[in-house]
């Protein structure tokens, strides 16, 4: 099992969230932590999935809590997952029929972009 890390930037007034490694029941607390001190900061939220290769029904249920949060709090939220469904982690949400749940992107700037037009004054 590879060591989960998490990357933590800030692009253009969001955090970037970077994932890579494996992600279980054992690391659900620290990773819901650090999405939610993030989410608490009450700036625009990505998580980038692209270098993760496993996430189990715990880190699920962390991103969908996160998600809904990001919800009730006008926040933007979005995550980035790899190309296609042959992404381990991509497959994930394509299996569970959660894909629409989430903005959904291929690429980390984009999903900056998105997120940051969303709270930026019309």
């Amino acid at each position: 099992m590879a060591i989960a890390k998490i990357l933590l930037t800030h692009q253009d007034g969001a955090s970037l969230l970077t994932f890579a490694g494996d992600y279980d029941v054992f690391c659900a607390p620290a990773v819901r932590d650090r999405v939610h001190g993030e989410l608490d900061r009450g700036a625009p939220c990505v998580i980038d999935l692209r270098g993760a290769t496993f996430i189990d029904s715990t880190i699920m249920s962390v991103l969908l809590g996160a998600n809904r949060r990001s919800n009730q709090a006008g926040i933007p939220f979005a995550i980035v997952l790899g190309e296609g469904s042959g992404a381990p982690v991509r497959r994930v949400f394509e299996v569970t029929h959660l894909l629409p749940v989430f903005r959904v992107f291929d690429d980390p700037d984009l999903a900056v972009d998105a997120v940051t037009q969303l709270i930026q004054p019309a």
